[in-house]
């Protein structure tokens, strides 16, 4: 079931695929023909139509008031909670307590936030055994965990994490040291999995670890399709139960060999198990209890840049990279890692066939795709340009902004009034309508401050006005540190927007966050409601190509 836009159908059945675009407002009937067509350095270009926005009820005229009282009631309460955080002065004291780097310390008291007293009891009993080991565990876990690990978790890695043949520190620390494995409840672990190996077999694994995969290999069994939410086991439960889906054997790899002072991993590239064998990583196949030495090569990714822009793209939003694998693309995830923030880029790949996606996403919702399917050979190189489809040809053809500019509003922090028309200039200007309390509008701000080099370069002003009905007491914009250098929060008293979509006999309601972009002469170039990914690329493309830039 989908929302009835177009959808790329993909078949594949005894070595044999095919694939076609379905449009189900034309047909609800596809027909495919199975072959096998050549795919090497094919490229396709696709345009994929979103469902047309459906009519909704205009709320417009609804009381708000008894919601607006409950979102100020829950401002209340966080900043209440907040408040009871321990405070700078107290973690610096404790870091002078046990010598521990004051800055560090006091960061970590903050990221953990509600659970300030966990890394304080924690610290209470790790620092006086060794503090750079504290400070380490918890610096490599992440600020979700720090959040809401107990201490439990904590005291049983800090104490059951060994280093028997002298790994480099950095390898000690985010592949034994570090609980955290993939998408599993982290938890305790290592105490009990050095009680159920004998020490003599904890030693002939540390020598040659495939005395630990012959062990899984003929101890656990895989069983796949018994998990449709893909919750992974815990590692302990793994071993009692001795039976695992196959994202759970591979935490339980790394959780037991992590265990036995081995160096282990997940690439969360290929979502492939690995452990550390003196300068390498090397692949494992938990099913045959076998060291994998995959045949691979190599991947040169390169990617012209703008000239008027300093964003690059993107992996996942605005490309994304897979492998055919039984019939199916799986895609690489290259989420954790800064890999593309420099081209060209090399990419060492496994051999077989590859897929790079790039995407354009246009004004209306609908999506410019290309394909480019590659191969990647042993020992060999394919050199590929990562190439972006055109968005389409821009009308010079603007209409005047239906809206008073010779209004005075304030600004939030000082609440000086500003006369909103003087924030044109000659560069335009970016007015959103926004609330800070809700998850649309926030995510518009991330992507003001994502593109603030590119906003800074076009120099124009982003006005950010929030009804005063709509402005909490808590509100404070230096939380939103990072915003192009030309933004400025302002309190709407006239209801702007509402007089706006009035004028232009608009219809339904007006989801927040809403964008008018403006040209120096009053046209509006550029109008959206409610929040969708790559909105604020498509904000700064249309002040980078129509607004005039210093």
């Amino acid at each position: 079931m989908t929302g009835k836009g177009d959808v790329l159908v993909w078949t594949y059945h005894q070595g044999k695929f095919a694939w076609k675009i379905s449009n189900a407002a034309d047909s609800d009937t596809l027909v495919l023909k199975l072959g096998n067509p050549v795919l090497n350095d094919r490229v396709y270009n696709y345009l994929f139509h979103a469902p047309p926005p459906s009519q909704t009820i205009d709320h417009s005229h609804v009381d708000r008031s008894n919601h607006i009282k409950r979102l100020h009631q829950e401002d209340s309460i966080r900043t209440a909670y907040e408040k009871t955080f321990i405070d700078s002065i107290s973690a610096i004291e404790i870091a002078r307590k046990y010598d521990l780097d004051p800055k560090k310390t006091f960061l970590l008291f903050k990221l953990s936030r509600g659970n300030w007293r966990v890394v304080k009891q924690f610290l209470n009993y790790a620092a006086p055994i060794d503090g750079e080991k504290a400070l380490s565990l918890l610096s490599v876990i992440s600020h979700k965990d720090l959040r809401d690990t107990p201490f439990k978790v904590l005291k049983d890695h800090f104490d059951n994490s060994h280093n028997p043949k002298g790994f480099d520190w950095d390898i000690y620390r985010q592949y034994v040291l570090n609980p955290r494995i993939r998408n599993e409840l982290i938890s305790v672990y290592k105490s009990y999995f050095q009680k159920q190996f004998s020490p003599s077999f904890q030693e002939m694994a540390r020598n040659d670890v495939r005395h630990l995969l012959t062990w899984i290999r003929d101890s656990i069994k895989i069983v796949n399709g018994l998990n449709p939410w893909d919750v992974p086991q815990l590692p302990r439960g793994v071993f009692e139960m001795r039976v695992a889906d196959q994202n759970s054997i591979n935490i339980f790899f790394v959780a037991v060999a992590r265990s036995l002072g081995i160096p282990a991993r997940i690439d969360f590239v290929r979502n492939q198990p690995q452990f550390f064998s003196e300068r390498y990583w090397l692949d494992v196949n938990l099913q045959y209890g076998s060291i994998d030495n995959t045949q691979k090569g190599t991947l040169v990714l390169d990617f012209k840049q703008d000239n008027h822009s300093d964003e690059l793209p993107a992996y996942f939003k605005n490309f994304t990279i897979a492998k055919l694998v039984k019939g199916k693309f799986k895609t690489l995830d290259y989420s954790y890692t800064n890999l593309f923030n420099d081209f060209p880029v090399k990419l060492e790949l496994d051999t077989g066939i590859y897929l790079l996606t790039s995407v354009k996403r246009l004004a209306d919702g609908s999506v410019k795709t290309r394909l480019h399917f590659f191969d990647i050979k042993k020992h060999d190189s394919s050199f590929i340009k990562l190439i972006f489809p055109d968005s389409g040809i821009e009308t010079n053809k603007y209409e005047k902004v239906k809206l008073n500019l010779d209004v005075t509003v304030q600004n939030c922090d000082t609440r000086q009034n500003l006369l909103l028309n003087d924030l044109v200039e000659d560069n335009g200007l970016v007015l959103v309508w926004l609330d800070p309390s809700l998850e649309p509008s926030k995510h518009l701000l991330n992507d003001f401050i994502r593109l603030k080099s590119n906003f800074d370069n076009w120099n124009g002003n982003i006005a950010l006005l929030i009804d005063s009905v709509r402005l909490s007491k808590s509100f404070n914009s230096k939380q939103y540190e990072g915003l192009p250098k030309k933004s400025i929060f302002l309190i709407d008293n006239l209801n702007l927007l509402k007089e706006y979509i009035k004028f232009n006999g608009k219809v339904g309601n007006y989801d927040l966050p809403y964008v008018l972009v403006l040209n120096s002469d009053h046209e509006v170039i550029f109008e959206s409601k409610g929040y969708r990914i790559g909105i604020g690329d498509e904000i700064i493309g249309k002040v980078e190509k129509i607004c005039r830039i210093p």
